[in-house]
């Protein structure tokens, strides 16, 4: 795998990470005034957060300034026990939806795209029914996602 170095486009972190987990951007309110005073906020940079992902076991946080990479960092990283939700009636759902994404829908060709099938592998399955999802608060989608060779699996999950 190609190693993110600084200098590089946010798209240029997506073609070798994917998109991330979830993100900081923060700004520095200024001292301008204007209206509503934020005509002097400008930008402190964009922290990107790949937990669990591209690969297990490994946080990476990504740090933009100005658009483009200014820091990296990898480090060991495991979910507390309790924060593993398995939500098995996923695993199902996966294997019906694509079967049925290919019966309602054969003139697409879906089953041709690159990674079609590797939707329903057990590693992908794997993922998607222990993936760390939930909401931060109410009235929040929370996600997950994670690259799977040529494929990129998100998922997201809400109170209701």
């Amino acid at each position: 795998m190609a190693k993110v170095r600084n200098g590089m486009t946010p798209r240029d972190v997506v073609a070798i990470l994917g998109p991330p987990l979830d993100f900081t951007d923060e700004t520095d309110p200024g001292l301008g005034g204007g209206a509503g005073g934020r005509a002097g906020w400008r930008p402190l940079g964009l922290w990107w957060l790949y937990a669990d992902w591209p690969k297990p076991g490994v946080e990476i946080t990504v740090f933009f300034a100005h658009g483009e990479v200014a820091s990296y960092t990898e480090r060991p990283w495991h979910p507390p026990e309790d924060e593993v939700v398995w939500d098995e009636w996923a695993y199902e759902v996966m294997v019906d939806h694509v079967a049925l994404m290919e019966e309602e829908f054969p003139d697409q060709r879906l089953a041709d795209q690159p990674g079609w099938y590797e939707l329903t592998t057990q590693e992908v399955l794997d993922f998607v029914i222990a993936t760390r999802a939930d909401p931060i608060a109410p009235g929040r989608i929370g996600h997950s996602a994670r690259r799977f060779d040529d494929v990129d699996v998100l998922v997201s999950k809400f109170r209701v």
